[in-house]
């Protein structure tokens, strides 16, 4: 009996965590499904053998090995793993930017800017010279130097670039990144700080992945950014999901639920209300224009571009770069992306009367 116990519990375990980590693998936090699981297994393993003991020698007793991996596979997708990640994902970690790169030295400036509810964003203004500047934000997890070949490209055309780290990250203030949902106001804030620079006569917008949600976000709600470069553009509500996932059936069972749990833990924790989703922010926008960028190689983003561009209507365009990954396009294409971008720039943003 006791090495039934033992290989009950034990293999339970190992169970939830091999799981939990394939389930978490896609999610690049591995580490956080295997140490999950296998503390979830354990004692959920514990609690059932307790559970069950006054069933013994009965067929159901007999089948609670089984019972119990039905069952902790759907908590662990649908409850576990979807609750620890928003909690682990509301405090990405940070990389807090020192110094400024040489090749900006001479002509970056040092900015801070307070948002609405006092946080303070860290980042470098560099003026433009055609009168054009777009704010630039970075990935999850990153900070203003995940912009950095961008703003080298940008410079390079005359172009002006405020890039900022987003809050809760590099050196910015803030604790809690709530999905994106509590930047809307933040990319207002430095809108407004453009608009009081005397050399600035258009605005525009470059974000990579969660900047990119942010940058739409923050379009929605405020009229002075005038033209957007959404480049590996994720999903910003559980309606965000339905489109192309639901032509996948097998995927769609999977993980529409998951996101559902994921963006309620989200609310909970952060006590944020649920944000709209993102093809609803699009809509707002138009007819402002927006250029989607999607790499052909990352899950979802090409369909998930198309289904905005859809929403936005013909003020927005989506470009997919073959044989490219998330946000990777400026470094698998540097002169396509580079051309890609000044053209859409120059006709909307650069080009028009102040």
């Amino acid at each position: 009996m006791r090495r039934y116990f033992t290989r009950l519990v034990g293999l339970n375990g190992i169970f939830c965590a091999i799981f939990g980590g394939l389930f978490a693998l896609p999610l690049g936090r591995p580490e956080i499904g295997l140490a999950a699981g296998l503390g979830f297994g354990i004692v959920v393993g514990l609690l059932v053998e307790a559970i069950f003991w006054r069933w013994r020698g009965r067929w159901l007793y007999r089948r609670r090995l089984l019972a119990l991996v039905l069952t902790e596979a759907l908590l662990l997708l649908y409850v576990l793993l979807p609750g620890f990640i928003a909690y682990l994902n509301l405090r990405p970690a940070r990389f807090p930017v020192t110094a400024i790169p040489a090749e900006l030295a001479d002509r970056a400036e040092v900015v801070s800017v307070t948002t609405r509810d006092g946080v303070s964003l860290s980042g470098w203004y560099i003026p433009p010279q055609n009168g054009a500047v777009l704010i630039a934000l970075h990935g999850f997890g990153d900070n203003r130097l995940g912009v950095l070949p961008h703003a080298r490209m940008l410079t390079a055309r005359g172009y002006g670039v405020l890039m900022m780290d987003m809050r809760a990250h590099g050196s910015s203030g803030g604790e809690i990144y709530a999905d994106g949902w509590n930047t809307a106001g933040d990319v207002g804030a430095l809108a407004a700080y453009l608009q009081t620079r005397p050399e600035v006569e258009h605005i525009g917008a470059l974000g990579l992945s969660a900047g990119a949600v942010a940058i739409l976000r923050g379009g929605a709600a405020n009229d002075a950014i005038e033209a957007f470069i959404a480049d590996g553009t994720g999903v910003g509500a559980i309606e965000d999901v339905f489109d192309p996932l639901l032509p996948h059936p097998a995927i769609a069972w999977l993980l529409v639920p998951d996101y559902w749990m994921s963006y309620r833990f989200t609310a909970l924790f952060s006590g944020e209300t649920l944000a709209p989703p993102l093809r609803e922010q699009v809509k707002r926008i138009a007819p402002r224009p927006i250029l989607f960028i999607a790499g052909a190689e990352s899950m979802w983003e090409p369909e998930l571009a198309a289904r905005y561009v859809l929403s936005a209507g013909d003020s927005a365009e989506a470009w997919v770069i073959p044989n490219t990954g998330h946000i990777a396009g400026i470094l698998t294409h540097p002169d396509a992306y580079a051309g890609r971008v000044y053209t859409f720039l120059e006709h909307w943003l650069a080009g028009r009367s102040p």
